[in-house]
C-alpha cells in the first residue's frame, strides 16, 4: 500500500540529523534482497513499509512524514539549526536523546502557558566562588517559610 508522503518533513529530518539520504539507506535497506533507492523513498508516494522503516531510525511516528505541513526550520527550532561543532561528534543516538529533550521542553512550556503558569526563575544564581554560608542563608529566606505559631495558617 502507498501513501503520500511531504517529502519536505523527510529532508527537514535529514538536515536536523545532518544526514545524506545514502546514508538513510543503509539502516533502512538493511535485511532486504533488493536495496532501496533514493527514489524509493523521495517519490510523493511511498510504501507504507518504507516509512516504517525510515521511522525507526527517526522515532516520530507515521504520522508525522504524512502531515502536509512543512516543519520550521529556525534556530528556534533545535540545537542542530544552532551549532555546527559540539565538541564531539555526535552519532544518531545522541542526536535523538537531544532531540526528544527539545520536544519534551517544548510540550512543558505549552502546557504550562495552557495552564497559565509561570515558570520564571526566581531563585538567584549562584557561583561556586560565594560564602556557601550566606549562599544558605539566602536560599533558606527564599525557600522556607515564615514560621506562624497558628499550625492552620503556618499550612496555608
Amino acid at each position: 500500500m502507498k501513501v503520500e508522503q511531504n517529502i519536505s518533513r523527510l529532508k527537514y529530518l535529514l538536515n536536523l540529523y545532518k544526514m545524506t539520504v545514502d546514508e538513510l539507506l543503509l539502516p533502512i535497506s538493511e535485511g532486504l534482497k533488493n536495496p532501496l533507492t533514493k527514489e524509493d523513498i523521495l517519490a510523493t508516494e511511498v510504501k507504507v513499509s518504507y516509512l516504517k522503516r525510515i521511522d525507526k531510525v527517526f522515532n516520530k511516528g507515521l504520522h508525522f512524514y504524512l502531515d502536509p505541513k512543512s516543519p520550521e526550520v529556525s534556530q528556534d527550532a533545535s540545537i542542530f539549526f544552532r551549532k555546527t561543532k559540539f565538541g564531539t561528534d555526535l552519532n544518531i543516538g545522541a542526536k535523538k536523546i537531544v532531540n526528544q529533550f527539545e520536544e519534551f521542553k517544548i510540550s512543558l512550556s505549552a502546557i504550562s502557558k495552557l495552564a497559565e503558569l509561570n515558570i520564571e526563575r526566581t531563585l538567584p544564581v549562584f557561583t561556586i566562588n560565594q560564602d556557601p554560608k550566606t549562599v544558605a542563608k539566602q536560599i533558606r529566606k527564599e525557600l522556607y517559610p515564615e514560621f506562624n505559631p497558628i499550625p492552620k495558617e503556618f499550612l496555608t
